[in-house]
């Protein structure tokens, strides 16, 4: 099990399974623990959810560690704002294009698909 929390964890992980693999070792499966931030829906307000584990799930967020890890490597927060912003730019063109493509027809639906 790996602390899917844990970006550097996951990359460390995700490296061996395909070093694994191309040894023809065979495939490996991850099992990468996470927390969910967000509600099932739009407006969920997640009263469920115990505020204090929220509070230090919170804490763990793995974009953040990320930043305070590479923070401590060199990296100035002047080119953590450059990275944040190329992937917001890149979200927001995936976003667009993804608006602007035509709706898939019934025909398409099978399209692509490799089980059934």
């Amino acid at each position: 099990m790996i602390d899917g929390m844990d970006v550097i964890a996951v990359l460390n992980a995700a490296r061996e399974a395909v070093t694994h693999a191309r040894s023809a070792g065979g495939p490996s499966f991850l099992i990468c623990n996470t927390y969910r931030f967000g509600g099932h829906y739009v407006g969920d307000k997640q009263n469920y959810k115990d505020r204090a584990e929220a509070d230090s799930w919170n804490k763990k967020d793995p974009i953040i560690k990320l930043g305070q890890v590479l923070n401590g490597l060199g990296v100035n927060g002047a080119a953590l704002d450059r990275i944040d912003g190329k992937v917001r730019s890149t979200i927001s063109a995936a976003v667009a294009f993804a608006r602007q493509s035509p709706e898939t027809t019934a025909d398409q639906l099978e399209t692509y698909l490799y089980a059934y």
